[in-house]
C-alpha cells in the first residue's frame, strides 16, 4: 500500500538529478523483507536481522541554492 501525499508517484519525472536509491550486496539482497518509496525523495528497505528487522531509509533533500546540475543539463 502506498501512503503519503504523492502515493509513490514521481514529482519531477524529467529531473534526472533528483532521486535516491539504496544499493545492497548480493548477500544482503537475500535478507530483504520489504522495500518501497515515497516519490523520488524517500526510499526504504527492511532487512531480516538476527533479532529484529533492520530498516534502512534514504532521503534526498536538495538545498535551496541547487543550481548544478539543473534539470535541463541532465539526460
Amino acid at each position: 500500500m502506498k501512503k503519503g501525499k504523492r502515493k509513490g508517484k514521481v514529482r519531477y519525472p524529467n529531473d534526472k538529478a533528483a532521486g535516491v536509491a539504496i544499493m545492497l550486496s548480493k548477500r544482503v539482497q537475500g535478507k530483504v523483507q520489504d522495500f518501497g518509496s515515497e516519490g523520488e525523495r524517500v526510499c526504504y528497505v527492511r532487512l531480516k536481522g538476527p533479532v529484529t528487522s533492520i530498516f534502512i531509509i534514504a532521503v534526498y533533500i536538495p538545498h535551496r541554492g541547487r543550481v548544478a546540475p539543473c534539470q535541463d543539463d541532465t539526460n
